[in-house]
């Protein structure tokens, strides 16, 4: 084994043990072992207390998902060893290849890396970032030797995965043609709304004499700011809305149905709603169209690009995992791990889509390192 290889073993098992030594403490006096490793593929390991914080972590994310029902709650709880097991396999795998490839993280990359972590959290201080690593149980070298692993992390897919997937212009156009309500815009109107308020000045009589005269001023071709002008309504009797571009479904109830039965430049009676009576003025219409081919050239890309990713990411874990020695000690809540699904498929990314955190880094595609992968 290299020297850097050595070092980086070390690093791994001294930064495990490290999280384990509170409880080596309290435990001294006990016969059995409190840490050790659990899996070991070529010379990458993972210890008890690494499999039990990626649990709890995956644990506390679970609970952290609002909507979701008791039962879909429990199974993934109970699914949570095996699941960060999985994660924890995976994420060896890569890392092996990368000894593999002889692969390294420079001092410079590393860096990079943590400016762009720094700048992902808002902070432009050295000493502020030091203190915000502690916060979260960080040191400032064991933060730099997560990020090493996230750059190889990264390295790896980029070489063995992402690199073989090419997506060609005559696939991209196919697909466009072939799928084009996908890219249809729904028909808008932009809204014009003259609201006669209820909580104003004027009694119930007034309000909808006012408001009829509004909507024969817009008729007529005023503005609505002409038309509150004209009818001379007093201070606080009326307000102009710009509701913007709406689309069917975007207001309430029977708003909405007339708008949609206005065309361009029309004009509704007045008509109770919220706060008051509304006059509705539609000044413009953009029709539904088909987005053009060159619009959504990159959203095709990336789209069918995903899928052979996800595709080409399973048969590479699985040709590793071939040819990897591969040792296991496993806790009994991991047994069975292999069959677990983590990355874009795991229910539990799927709930947590669009949050801040997100399992499995090892099955989704890889981005400018800003972050190490999940503990």
């Amino acid at each position: 084994m290299r020297n850097a290889d050595r070092s980086a073993a070390v690093l791994l098992l001294a930064g495990a043990l490290a999280a384990a030594a509170p409880l080596v403490a309290q435990e001294a006096a006990a016969p059995e072992l409190v840490n050790r490793i659990v899996l070991r593929v070529d010379d990458e390991i993972a210890t008890l207390s690494d499999w039990k914080e990626r649990t709890a972590t995956r644990i506390e994310q679970i609970g952290s998902v609002e909507g979701m029902s008791l039962d879909e709650r429990r199974r993934l709880v109970a699914d949570a060893g095996r699941a960060a097991m999985k994660e924890t396999f995976d994420e060896l795998l890569v890392l092996s290849r990368a000894r593999q490839l002889h692969l390294e993280a420079t001092p410079p990359q590393i860096d990079r890396a943590i400016d762009n972590a720094k700048r992902s959290f808002g902070i432009d201080d050295d000493e502020a970032f030091r203190r915000a690593l502690v916060d979260n149980g960080f040191s400032v070298e064991s933060f730099r030797a997560r990020m090493a692993r996230s750059i190889l992390f990264n390295q790896v897919l980029e070489i063995e995965v992402q690199s073989k997937i090419v997506i060609e212009d005559e696939e991209i156009a196919r697909h466009w043609r072939s799928h084009q309500e996908e890219f249809r815009t729904p028909e808008q109107r932009r809204v014009e709304d003259l609201v006669v308020r209820e909580d104003g000045p004027l009694d119930e009589s007034a309000r909808a004499a006012l408001a009829a005269d509004l909507a024969a001023r817009l008729v007529a071709g005023a503005t609505p700011t002409e038309a509150i002008a004209g009818a001379a309504a007093p201070e606080g009797a009326v307000s102009a809305v710009d509701l913007g571009w709406v689309e069917a479904g975007s207001l309430a109830g029977e708003l909405d149905a007339l708008v949609q039965q206005l065309a361009e430049g029309g004009v509704s009676a007045p008509v109770a709603g919220r706060g008051g009576l509304h006059v509705l003025r539609v000044a413009e219409v953009r029709p539904s169209v088909v987005r053009p081919l060159s619009e959504v050239r990159e959203q095709i890309a990336a789209e069918l690009s995903q899928g052979r990713y996800e595709k080409a990411m399973a048969e590479f874990l699985e040709r590793q995992a071939a040819r990897s020695y591969i040792v296991e000690d496993l806790p009994a809540e991991a047994i069975g791990y292999r069959a677990a699904v983590v990355g874009t498929a795991d229910p539990l990314f799927v709930l947590m889509r669009g949050a801040t955190a997100a399992p499995a880094a090892a099955a989704a595609p890889p981005a400018d390192v800003s972050a190490p992968p999940a503990p």
